[in-house]
């Protein structure tokens, strides 16, 4: 019971006190207490109040005659009432008055974080917002921007003034603008097996070398997957085994008195040796390399400090999960610029009814772009196309598997 021998003595006051009670009853209601009996004690007191404009003071037991009589619950109900009786002669009026605000406060605040975290647990991020909200714990609602307001109608020149420009790791797509943003929601649509998850490695190496604060959260691969994966990405290292050799053609240097062709003033370039280098393979494997090795060619990434991996079994994290591992991140003072989720269908589902899990992937996308937004950070996910995209050259929109409205909202 939240506020103790503190609350017993409110309701004392709103039973027993002359002048206590009809201040209590205008500031309180009985939702305010802690538990189902101290509730129903001042729903009667504050009725009789209203009617008769006096406290119901040893009225209180005729009043709640049948309740008593409720086994359990009645016999709970009898001793607070005699607690409350025993209170009353030594009952500090003052005491009680100048802590009543306060006790108050912790009251709501107590019932307004445990509504929003119900909520929360059910993906109502809006709803958990507005049960803080009516309880003046959030700032109001923000109502807009006024076109006389220059500075922030014309926030939008920022990213590009500042350099917050976000890349997808793939120069064409970035040079025809398509690239993630602040606040929206990136999805690349690709069959299984076509590199869904190098593609977000990848952007997330690009925009991490960018200046960037990148977090990755992987649902598909192991944490150790996706950290060599991101080794082999810094470090351009195959897994096991170096690639053979490729034939290349040098050009072999010669000079002016050695070659004839220079000598005349003209130079054929074919005409110039080739050879290949067996012994010389183009990149190093992985596991080729000492551990001491790799940490050195780490060291250079590791200064910048923005990439952080973190690994959810399959099926786990919920939207709740999410924006609460965000809320610890923020508290640590890591706040994210970009997010790689991978991926979005295999965060967990509220699956019901016919068609539940289509339209439970259709409002986590757009949970998940609203999170963005609210929270300003950028979102990358991958999806699966369906199987009739297996082996076709280009993939469209409408091979997406299950809910379609998720291309809308990306």
């Amino acid at each position: 019971m939240l506020g103790g021998s503190l609350e017993d003595n409110v309701l004392c006051a709103l039973v027993w006190s002359e002048t206590l009670a009809p201040e209590i009853a205008l500031k309180l209601t009985p939702a305010d207490f802690s538990t189902r009996p101290y509730r129903r004690v001042a729903e009667v007191a504050i009725a009789f109040l209203g009617r008769h404009r006096r406290p119901a003071r040893v009225h209180i037991v005729d009043l709640l005659e049948s309740d008593l009589q409720r086994g359990h619950d009645g016999r709970l109900l009898g001793d607070i009432l005699r607690d409350i009786e025993a209170l009353g002669p030594n009952l500090n009026e003052d005491y009680v008055l100048g802590e009543l605000e306060r006790w108050l406060d912790i009251r709501r605040l107590t019932e307004a974080v445990n509504n929003a975290g119900d909520l929360l647990e059910n993906g109502k991020l809006e709803e958990a917002r507005e049960a803080l909200r009516a309880r003046d714990l959030l700032p109001p609602a923000d109502p807009g921007v006024f076109l006389r307001d220059t500075e922030q109608w014309l926030s939008f020149l920022r990213s590009e003034e500042d350099g917050d420009v976000y890349s997808s790791g793939i120069d064409i797509l970035d040079e025809r603008g398509i690239r993630p943003a602040r606040g929206e929601l990136y999805c690349l649509l690709a069959a299984s097996g076509m590199g869904k998850s190098w593609f977000l490695i990848n952007a997330g190496k690009h925009n991490m070398l960018n200046g960037m604060r990148v977090l990755h959260i992987t649902l598909e691969n192991s944490l150790d997957t996706t950290l060599q994966r991101y080794t082999q990405c810094f470090l351009s290292l195959t897994r096991d085994e170096a690639p053979r050799s490729v034939d290349l053609g040098i050009f072999k240097r010669t000079s002016d008195d050695e070659h004839p062709d220079r000598r005349n003033g003209r130079i054929d370039r074919h005409s110039n040796e080739a050879h290949v280098e067996p012994d010389n393979p183009l990149f190093d494997s992985l596991y080729s390399l000492s551990r001491r090795e790799l940490t050195d060619r780490l060291e250079p990434f590791q200064r910048r400090g923005g990439l952080l991996v973190k690994y959810f079994p399959t099926g786990s994290l919920t939207f709740a999960g999410l924006t609460a591992y965000l809320d610890t991140l923020e508290r640590d003072g890591y706040k994210p610029d970009l997010v790689l989720l991978d991926y979005l269908t295999l965060m967990q589902l509220n699956i019901t009814g016919e068609y539940g899990i289509r339209l439970s992937i259709g409002q986590l996308a757009r949970n998940l772009r609203g999170l963005a937004n609210i929270r300003n950070f950028a979102l990358m996910t991958v999806m699966q196309a369906q199987r009739e995209a297996a082996g076709k050259l280009n993939v469209y929109a409408r091979h997406i598997a299950e809910d379609w409205s998720v291309v809308a909202t990306s």
